[in-house]
């Protein structure tokens, strides 16, 4: 669909579809013969602020794809539900005081209060004190740190299961699908699934030993101990950590956000708003939960996974088939 895109691609051209081997034409679009002499395209942005229409359209797809590899289906076994699997909130450290709304009263670190919707929210409480430089050098290394952590997840996991780094593969497998997103201070922060997979395809049965208590003990422990050091500068992780076990029993669309729909069963935030499943209470104290409200509506136009990603859930597969063959010559004007 194409009717609600705010800003849909113009292609003039024409396009066949041929029967590969019996040649005969399957189909065929002339843009020239379609309303205005053009074809329109929906053009695909992910962020809502540049078109809604595709950004939601975006955000069900990306709930399909991750859900897939936490119940099961397109190419994912079902067996996958019963794999351990964490979601993980990880945030940067603090570079100065900035105006807020705390969980715990509603105040801010400038002596008064503010609504959801002030302008001010995010911005430092002294501009002149403020840390901007650490702020920006820990944002363009956060992708790096995020890959530190995850090696130190592997080298761990493996000394916990009493192999060399080298043969956790023979044993389990940790896969992971995440996404970031810009705090209101401007700071990066990461959300990520990890889940606990056999030696064999994505979503065999781990062995015995790994649980959700061993991946929940070896990130915290990763999360402690990652970090850069770049110019003598040492750049690691917040002290706000969610690690929230995952239950797989209600796996279902994403839910509505109206306060008559909210479940009344306590769910992380983040849990709740992309995947719609329940949510066993953190471990860690409500006062070093970190601010995780909507946290996957980022999905709307939050930057893609890290190219060393492994997802939970099986890629796109291609619609095109061997027996047919696409002639196009499309041109945007």
């Amino acid at each position: 669909m194409t009717t609600a895109c705010s800003h849909p691609i113009r292609l003039r051209g024409w396009q066949e579809r041929i029967d590969a081997e019996t040649g005969e034409l399957l189909a065929q679009i002339v843009t020239a013969r379609e309303p205005g002499g053009v074809l329109l395209v929906a053009c695909g942005d992910r962020r809502a602020a540049n078109c809604p229409s595709c950004a939601e359209t975006y955000r069900h797809d990306a709930f399909q794809l991750v859900a897939a590899g936490l119940r099961g289906g397109k190419g994912v076994p079902e067996a996958v539900a019963e794999n351990p699997a964490v979601m993980v909130t990880l945030t940067a450290p603090s570079f100065g005081p900035v105006h807020t709304i705390r969980d715990r009263d509603g105040s801010c670190p400038c002596g008064g209060r503010h609504v959801p919707d002030d302008d001010v929210l995010g911005v430092p409480v002294d501009t002149a004190a403020y840390r901007y430089l650490e702020q920006a050098a820990w944002n363009h290394l956060a992708p790096i740190l995020w890959k530190r952590t995850i090696q130190a997840v592997r080298r761990d996991l493996a000394r916990e299961l009493g192999l060399p780094g080298r043969r956790l593969r023979d044993v389990a497998r940790v896969r992971f699908v995440k996404a970031s997103e810009f705090q209101r201070r401007g700071a990066v922060h990461y959300h990520a699934v990890l889940r606990l997979d056999g030696p064999g395809e994505p979503g065999s049965e781990p062995a015995a030993p790994c649980a959700i208590a061993l991946l929940e003990r070896v990130i915290r422990r990763a999360v402690r101990s990652a970090e850069i050091s770049v110019s003598g500068q040492r750049v690691h992780w917040g002290r706000e950590v969610e690690i929230v076990p995952l239950d797989f029993g209600e796996v279902g669309p994403p839910p509505a956000t109206s306060p008559s729909t909210r479940p009344r069963r306590r769910r992380s935030p983040l849990t709740a708003c992309l995947f719609g499943v329940s949510a066993r209470p953190a471990s860690s104290p409500r006062s070093t939960r970190p601010n995780t409200r909507g946290a996957w509506s980022l999905l709307r136009g939050a930057s893609a996974a890290s190219r060393d990603s492994k997802a939970p859930a099986a890629g796109r597969t291609s619609s095109a088939t061997a027996d047919t063959r696409s002639r196009r010559a499309a041109t945007t004007p």
